[in-house]
């Protein structure tokens, strides 16, 4: 009732009318990263001011350019901008009152890609929380899929027409194909020695079934035997990165072999520029995979994690090999076979139907332009 009530109420808004050069940005807690921050630069470089670019950004401090709207997602101006905006354009959940218009387009890029662990119903089974995901995924006008099997699950999950997905692989992944930005000015930025090879360690949330304080310290990975197994079978130098999911609760301290780069913002420059790449359950699995390079699973708690959250692929037929222990990730490093990587990883992109092609921010972006012009 509450939030019919502020629905409702909302709708004084309604007063001012959709612009339809108007496009509003939004990433999970206000950031400016992940898909919308590609689709942003691209429409940015490629139709400049054609269009009035609102982000809902909460570091005001840092303006990303001066001729973009910033705002507060829930202040007054911010929502303001929300519900006259012709295009919305987010990476996670929108509130579910927001009385959106018939003639606003209201486009879901997502945060990750493949079909690995389950989200949405597939895990939420409170009735309020159907409510919301109805009422959210009736009014999603397109979805952005990676690939056929993350479509099919994810209409089942979030409520959303199937014919709602766009085909178009994830903006964020088109680094992989094609990018403007060199290894070496990533490498400066965070201050790494250009000639040492990059480990990077990127685990998962598991908030769902650890309530929030799961830690480096829960997953025993051991930093120095994984640098000396990749230094053995690569024979090269190399360091380790430690990124850990913006909901953990991690600390790492730098020194000469490891560096925390949690709070760099752009996940997909890190793997750009990573070697070899370990982690759990995370979508960057999906996104890594297009490199072809090295990577490697290290799930010591699979069997808690498939019990309490499950999985629509079986992890067997993921495209990197899993380790429940530190020596069995050592062997798998050991034992790295370039030819069969390569393969697994072919087999798992046609298994699931991959989209990925390197052109989806030009695609979505000429949706985007084509509505503007149409009458």
């Amino acid at each position: 009732m509450k939030l019919q009530f502020l629905s409702f109420f909302l709708r004084i808004f309604w007063i001012f009318p959709v612009k339809k050069n108007q496009i509003f940005f939004l990433s999970d807690k206000e950031q400016y990263i992940c898909n919308p921050k590609y689709i942003y630069e691209y429409l940015k470089k490629n139709y400049g001011t054609e269009m009035l670019y609102i982000w809902a950004y909460k570091d005001n401090s840092k303006k990303i350019d001066s001729s973009t709207v910033f705002v507060s997602y829930n202040s007054l101006k911010g929502i303001l901008f929300l519900l006259t905006s012709k295009f919305i354009i987010y990476n996670t959940g929108i509130k579910s009152y927001f009385p959106f218009r018939k003639n606003q387009v209201i486009i879901n890029t997502w945060h990750g890609g493949g079909a690995y662990k389950k989200v949405g119903k597939d895990i939420e089974k409170d009735r309020y929380y159907y409510y919301i995901n109805k009422k959210r995924g009736m009014r999603t006008n397109y979805f952005i899929s990676s690939c056929q099997v993350f479509s099919y699950v994810m209409s089942k999950a979030y409520s959303i027409k199937y014919e709602n997905f766009l085909p178009f692989g994830m903006p964020r992944n088109d680094i992989f194909f094609s990018s403007s930005i060199s290894s070496e000015i990533i490498k400066n930025r965070l201050g790494i020695d250009l000639s040492k090879s990059i480990i990077l360690y990127a685990p998962t949330y598991r908030g769902k079934y650890k309530h929030n304080e799961s830690c480096i310290n829960d997953i025993k990975i051991n930093f120095q035997k994984v640098i000396y197994a990749a230094e053995k079978r690569f024979n090269n130098k190399f360091i380790l990165l430690y990124r850990s999911h913006q909901e953990m609760k991690n600390i790492i301290i730098n020194n000469d072999s490891f560096f925390n780069v949690t709070n760099y913002p752009d996940m997909q420059e890190l793997l750009f520029i990573t070697d070899i790449l370990i982690t759990d359950y995370s979508s960057s699995i999906w996104d890594f995979s297009f490199t072809f390079r090295p990577g490697f699973l290290f799930t010591p708690d699979l069997q808690e994690y498939n019990d309490k959250r499950g999985f629509y692929t079986p992890i067997g037929e993921w495209p990197f090999p899993y380790a429940i222990s530190n020596e069995q990730l050592c062997d798998n490093i050991l034992n790295y076979n370039e030819e069969d990587n390569f393969k697994k990883i072919k087999n798992h992109h046609i298994n699931l139907g991959s989209y990925e092609n390197g052109k989806a921010t030009e695609n979505i972006s000429k949706l985007i332009i084509n509505t503007i012009k149409e009458k």
